[in-house]
């Protein structure tokens, strides 16, 4: 077995142990959007889990954008190619976003491309409201009708803010947290998971603290500041916020 398919593994199960928490503890009501850190809600002895980056199949590692269905008629509008894009299935509809085209033009994307799995055709409608920069490795989750960005990268600069896109009438949001010190570091290619009003966020690279702890940090040696990381974050979302 690779070592990156042996990392993968681990995390699924680091993941699985953390939402089976959640599953026992989920009941209580949550009134505001908050961090809070792995530490309370899984043993410390699991900190021992070496960091790794995890690429997940929901943020795309392809340059192709045909039809998925591999009909696609050439005179009807297809997206750019791109990699490390995030992409949501939402009410028989994929959504598209970011990523990263390339050598020439815009290195990042700041459209969203939308997949019609009935007529299988592609389109780019426009969308309102705070639209995040243009980033590739984001990570995505969806809850209900709403797609959760969170992170990413771009040619400058890593972050860890959270974007929502409603999917009802393709309107951005910023969601903010009531307590950033507890956020996770600016970082990409993380996993991401959904249970109820909860998100789920796991490993990613990106910009070390000062005085990263060895149990949760790896520096790269060829990037300064910069490293892998097996942090997990719970964010809770505001339940009034999806209804």
């Amino acid at each position: 077995m690779c070592p990156l398919t042996h990392n993968v593994l681990i995390m699924s199960v680091y993941l699985s142990i953390v939402l089976s928490f959640l599953c026992e503890n989920g009941r209580q009501s949550v009134l505001e959007t908050q961090w809070y850190s792995s530490h309370k809600v899984v043993a410390s002895g699991l900190h021992e889990l070496r960091a790794c980056v995890l690429y997940i199949y929901l943020c795309g590692t392809g340059l192709a954008m045909a039809s998925p269905l591999g009909h696609h008629a050439s005179h009807h509008y297809e997206p750019q190619g791109r990699f490390l894009h995030c992409s949501a299935f939402v009410d028989g509809k994929q959504y598209t976003y970011g990523g990263h085209c390339g050598a020439g033009g815009s290195p990042t994307l700041t459209v969203v491309d939308i997949f019609d799995y009935e007529t299988e055709l592609w389109q780019q409608t426009p969308t309102s409201g705070e639209q995040p920069p243009g980033y590739f490795g984001a990570s995505c989750a969806v809850i209900g009708a709403h797609i959760f960005h969170f992170g990413g990268r771009d040619d400058s600069k890593y972050y860890n803010t959270i974007q929502c896109l409603n999917t009802t009438d393709l309107s951005w949001s910023a969601v903010p947290a009531f307590n950033d010190q507890e956020a996770p570091i600016p970082k990409y290619s993380a996993a991401m998971l959904p249970y109820t009003n909860i998100l789920v966020v796991a490993g990613g690279y990106g910009d070390l603290p000062d005085h990263p702890h060895p149990d949760k940090y790896v520096s790269d040696p060829d990037r300064e500041g910069e490293g892998w990381t097996n942090e997990v974050h719970c964010f809770h979302v505001d339940s009034s916020e999806l209804c």
